[in-house]
């Protein structure tokens, strides 16, 4: 269940029930969307605006953060602690489309506004910023 904590009026509402749940749940950077995965390979997405309207997409695993359009998922394939290439996936179609020419990286993190990307590569603590636009 997803709900709404009011934490100036101590109350807590229910937004949305939601079927299945395996973790992994990422907010959109304006807070309207909401992701999380609902099993292994399925990412499902709700809109805060229509929370009875959810769209689910298959990925495979890894770890996903959304785009500053929030039409799409930035997506680094794979298990958490291992490393993984990069791609975009459309939300309402599935969509798959590779970013940083398919290489390698160990994590991400998309810099608020959407802008850019940091990521670090495998086995360095090296952070570098590539533009997203």
């Amino acid at each position: 269940m997803i709900v709404d904590l009011n934490l100036l009026k101590e109350t807590v509402s229910e937004i949305v029930r939601v079927n299945g749940f395996e973790g992994r749940m990422s907010v959109s950077q304006s807070g309207n969307k909401i992701g999380y995965f609902k099993d292994g390979d399925t990412i499902e997405v709700i809109d805060l605006r229509q929370p009875q309207k959810p769209v689910s997409v298959r990925v495979g695993y890894g770890r996903f953060e959304f785009g500053a359009d929030e039409k799409h998922v930035l997506l680094k394939r794979g298990p958490v602690d291992k490393s993984g290439s990069l791609v975009w996936v459309g939300i309402a179609d599935g969509s798959f489309q590779p970013i940083l020419h398919d290489l390698i990286f160990h994590d991400f993190e998309i810099a608020p506004g959407g802008g850019e990307v940091v990521v670090t590569d495998p086995g360095k603590r090296v952070l570098k910023v590539y533009p997203l636009s």
